[in-house]
C-alpha cells in the first residue's frame, strides 16, 4: 500500500481511492487485509469478480483493546488453507456463523454491557479454521489459555497466524500488560518472538478500531 501511494504521488496523484484499493487488492490478494489498512476501523470486505465490496462500521466500541503477540515465524495463507477440510459439518458451520454475528454485534456496541465479557468469550469460539491451523502455530492453545487466565475475554488466531490476538474489555494498561506478558511467556516455550530479532515491543496493544 505504501508503494502504491508513493508511485501515485510521483504520477501526480492521478489514482482515485477506489483505484488504489483495487490495485492493492489485486497485488496483495486479500481484500480483508487491504481494506482496513486503507480505510481504518472495523470493516468487512470481499472480492466480487475484479471489484472489491466492503463495508465500514461507523460505530465501534472504544472500551475494547486488542493485545497481539507475534512469534518469529510466518504462516502463509496458502499453507494455512491446505490444512482446512474440504467439508465441514452443518453444526460447526451454524455455531461459527452465529458466533461471528455475535462478535460483530459486540464490536459495534450492540451488546448488553453487563453481558459483554461472557458474550465475547463465547462468540470468539471457532470450529471452522482454528482447530486445524493450530498445528501450524506451536503452543497456540497454551497461549489462548494464558491470555484468558490473565484476564482476556476472548482470544483468536489472527487470520492464518502466526499472530494471536487477545480481546480485553476496559482501558486498564496493567491488565493489558499482564495479558501480553502471559501470551509472550507461553509462546516462548516453543520458540523466539519477533521482538527479539527487531527490538520491537514485547507485545502490542491496539484500540479504537
Amino acid at each position: 500500500i505504501g508503494a502504491i501511494f508513493a508511485v501515485n504521488q510521483l504520477m501526480g496523484d492521478k489514482l482515485s481511492d477506489g483505484e488504489i484499493l483495487k490495485i492493492a487488492a489485486e497485488l496483495e490478494g486479500h481484500p480483508d487485509n487491504v481494506v482496513p489498512a486503507l480505510k481504518g476501523g472495523l470493516t468487512v470486505a470481499a472480492l466480487k469478480g475484479s471489484e472489491v465490496d466492503f463495508f465500514r462500521y461507523s460505530k465501534v466500541r472504544n472500551d475494547l483493546k486488542i493485545v497481539v503477540a507475534i512469534p518469529d515465524y510466518e504462516v502463509s495463507t496458502i499453507e494455512a488453507r491446505k490444512v482446512l477440510p474440504k467439508d465441514i459439518s452443518l453444526i460447526d458451520a451454524m455455531i461459527t456463523s452465529r458466533n461471528n454475528l455475535f462478535t460483530t454485534a459486540i464490536l459495534t456496541k450492540g451488546a448488553n454491557p453487563k453481558l459483554l465479557p461472557e458474550l465475547l468469550s463465547e462468540s470468539m469460539q471457532d470450529r471452522i479454521h482454528q482447530p486445524y491451523r493450530k498445528a501450524l502455530v506451536p503452543g497456540m492453545e497454551d497461549v489462548f489459555r494464558a491470555a484468558r487466565k490473565a484476564g482476556a475475554q476472548g482470544v483468536a488466531l489472527s487470520g492464518s497466524g502466526s499472530t494471536i490476538a487477545a480481546f480485553s474489555i476496559g482501558n486498564s494498561k496493567e491488565k493489558n500488560k499482564k495479558i501480553g506478558l502471559a501470551m509472550v511467556a507461553a509462546f516462548q516455550k516453543t520458540g523466539p518472538m519477533i521482538f527479539q530479532r527487531y527490538r520491537l515491543p514485547w507485545f502490542l496493544t491496539l484500540g479504537g478500531l
